[in-house]
């Protein structure tokens, strides 16, 4: 199965040193399309997921960070009640701020 989404995160991050941060906060998921598994079309599925990211950053340099961040989702993707799947997302960063 492929679904698209548009996901926008709102996160929070608190340095709890001068490199060291962590990151907690909602993320709000927008499909634009889905298909493939057993499910006929993109109807199949909800519009709509939510969920929840938290991460650590590690500042490298002024300029140079790293990070690691999972998002966990609440929302049963499908519109059938046979199945409970939810979406979650592991991402690697590498920001450079300029």
């Amino acid at each position: 199965m492929k679904l698209n989404y548009i996901n926008l995160p709102v996160l929070a991050k608190f340095y709890a040193t001068d490199a060291f941060s962590i990151e907690t906060g909602p993320q709000l998921g927008i499909l634009l399309s889905g298909k493939g598994g057993y499910l006929p079309n993109s109807r199949s599925y909800r519009t709509l997921d939510f969920g929840l990211g938290f991460g650590l950053g590690y500042k490298i340099t002024d300029k140079l960070e790293l990070g690691v961040r999972y998002t966990i989702g609440f929302t049963d993707v499908t519109k059938t009640n046979t199945e409970n799947l939810k979406n979650s997302v592991g991402q690697f960063t590498l920001g450079y701020s300029f």
